[in-house]
């Protein structure tokens, strides 16, 4: 039994090829079966940067072709840094990294440290020959983030300007040709060379002399409407804390009052107005409703009565007849 386990097992770790090579990493089941059948011989202790770590060989042996694979080689006691006394490979690579290296090798997921940039974990990943696509996706922006960084700030970049041949200050004339010629001699048209100046003059205040006045007269442009708001503003206090102003708005408000009230009374009586006329109707369209029926019900009470009077008066008349005979 302890031969099948173990075979099954050897099966199942070399089937495993990374997670971008197409195979899924193995399953719990393996490496639970991994951990009890392994025996210290097949343990390897590395010291990294100090730090002890010790694993099993066939975990090294998920990810090959990387350099903590070469390690499982026969020959891996004299190609590497080995120390027999204490049975230990040393490597003087930074030890944060390394636990999750190693990790990947465990789990077969690779994360990104947060306390360390991703220079130096692009190094480390280098060095230990793991391929940077296996970063998982949790991490991939905080790996990447260095480089996107750099990239955007070589967008930006600008070639510097040529120094002249003879080390010596342009005049006034020299200037000015070299800005109305390209460097093969050819003219160039007067916005390209004008275009540098204008930007100059309005997006750096500290290249010249107007570029200085210019944003001085755009400081001074912008505090004017301020400052005239701020005035009026004053203004208008001043005028509504004076009493003559105090007695305008007083009036103002009685008059508005008077009107309000004016208003007031004439919805009102519009209201009252309308309201009477729908109590009116209402009157109206009751009194033909029980007009209505009181006079069906008299006219039914006539008949009836008229009925039975014609009945008992024919009933009379037939008592008579029959007595007279």
């Amino acid at each position: 039994m302890g031969e099948r386990e173990g075979e099954s097992v050897s099966v199942c770790v070399s089937s495993f090829k990374g997670r971008k090579g197409g195979n899924k990493s193995p399953n719990k089941a393996c490496y639970s079966a991994d951990m009890t059948c392994q025996s210290d011989s097949e343990k390897i202790v590395i010291n990294c940067g100090g730090v002890r770590h010790e694993t099993y060989r066939s975990t090294l042996k998920t990810l090959p072709g990387t350099r903590l694979s070469w390690l499982t080689d026969p020959d891996a006691f004299s190609n590497f840094d080995y120390d027999p006394k204490i049975d230990e490979f040393f490597f003087d690579r930074h030890p944060g990294t390394f636990t999750f290296i190693l990790n990947y090798y465990r789990t077969g997921k690779l994360h990104c440290p947060n306390d360390v940039c991703g220079p130096l974990f692009e190094e480390e990943l280098a060095f230990w020959g793991i391929d940077e696509t296996d970063v998982e996706a949790c991490c991939w922006m905080n790996y990447r983030q260095h480089r996107d960084a750099e990239e955007a700030l070589d967008s930006f970049e600008q070639p510097e300007p040529e120094e002249p041949e003879d080390d010596l200050e342009l005049t006034a004339d020299g200037e000015l040709k070299r800005l109305c010629l390209h460097e093969d001699g050819r003219k160039r048209s007067w916005w390209s060379v004008w275009q540098p100046y204008f930007w100059n003059l309005f997006e750096d205040p500290y290249s010249s002399k107007n570029a200085k006045r210019s944003t001085a007269v755009r400081i001074l442009a912008d505090c004017a409407p301020i400052s005239a708001a701020a005035q009026h503003t004053k203004q208008r206090a001043t005028t509504l804390e004076s009493p003559s102003t105090a007695l305008e708005l007083s009036k103002c408000a009685r008059d508005g009052k008077t009107e309000r009230k004016i208003s007031v009374r004439k919805i009102r009586a519009e209201e009252e107005k309308e309201r009477r006329g729908r109590e009116g109707y209402e009157r109206k369209r009751r009194g033909g409703e029980e007009e209505k029926k009181r006079r069906g019900r008299e006219g039914y009470e006539r008949k009836r009565r008229g009925g039975e009077e014609e009945k008992d008066m024919r009933g009379r008349e037939e008592e008579e007849r029959k007595r007279r005979i």
